[in-house]
């Protein structure tokens, strides 16, 4: 006689049945109206996941299980549905039917934390907070503890609520990252292709902003010659100015040496030849 399965198995077992069943429905509950809203997940890597998640963190989207926002669930799955660019709503225990379970040392921007069966919450890893991976800064949308709404804080590794662990999970539509560099370097690329279009049109931004600064350059010795030739210019009008106004002052005013000689006293003629004869008879001399 075969041994009965015991009681956890069967919920165990029940669960992940029931799982499915929800996640079939939520891939054929896909309605047109998602598609202005969401991506492919072949058409965005991890910086758009980032960016999609902090366009609700920027505002401060309000926490509901019930409300939706473009299409998405406005409670902690639906918020990781939206940053994931998924066209159907998650919960939180149908997250590990499209991720993977990975080591902590394997987390990169766009990854999540997530308990599917105890708290049932999941929230966004962005980035690590310091170098020896003791903190880090996530993206949630939560309406525990006080907190209402779509948030970006700064933790202490890993979430941790009423004692429950949170174990990092992988979407299997991302993107990698550039591994052998630092932790706080590793920036997400998607394929070797966009790696180098980034490359050259960096190396493009760096040729332009050189040829920018040759320009400046350029345009700031003109302007230095101009206003050196200026400062010459005017010193030697200063000078020429300088000379004619001391020569002024040396030479006689011909206006006062002709008023000086119209004031004289007449000559006689008649006079200055009989004082020279008399002068020359007594023999002194001549003026």
């Amino acid at each position: 006689m075969k041994p009965r399965p015991s009681l956890e198995l069967a919920k165990r077992a029940t669960s992940a049945a029931l799982a499915a069943v929800v996640f079939a429905g939520t891939l054929a509950s896909v309605t047109p109206a998602f598609a202005k809203y969401v991506g492919s997940p072949s058409t965005f890597d991890r910086r758009d996941v980032i960016h999609r998640a902090k366009t609700w963190t920027k505002r401060r989207i309000p926490y509901s299980q019930v409300g939706y926002r473009n299409g998405y669930r406005r409670d902690c799955s639906g918020f990781v549905s939206m940053a994931w660019g998924l066209p159907y709503n998650l919960v939180t225990w149908t997250i590990p039917l499209v991720a993977k379970r990975i080591p902590k040392a394997d987390l990169a921007p766009g990854d999540v934390l997530l308990n599917p069966v105890g708290d049932r919450h999941v929230v966004i890893f962005e980035k690590w907070g310091d170098s020896k991976h003791r903190t880090y800064w996530v993206l949630e949308e939560t309406g525990q503890n006080g907190v209402d709404g779509a948030i970006r804080r700064k933790l202490a590794y890993p979430y941790r609520i009423q004692g429950r662990l949170y174990h990092p999970y992988r979407y299997v539509g991302l993107s990698g990252y550039l591994r052998n560099t630092r932790w706080s370097d590793r920036q997400p690329v998607r394929n070797a292709a966009t790696a180098k279009a980034a490359a050259r049109a960096a190396a493009r931004k760096l040729a332009a902003r050189k040829a920018t600064a040759r320009r400046a350059a350029h345009r700031k010795a003109e302007a230095a010659r101009k206003q050196a030739a200026d400062d010459k210019r005017s010193a030697t009008a200063q000078a020429a100015r300088a000379d004619e106004r001391h020569s002024r002052r040396t030479l006689p005013d011909p206006a006062v040496v002709g008023t000086a000689q119209s004031h004289a006293a007449p000559v006689n003629p008649v006079a200055m030849l009989f004082d020279t004869l008399a002068r020359w008879m007594t023999g002194q001399p001549q003026q």
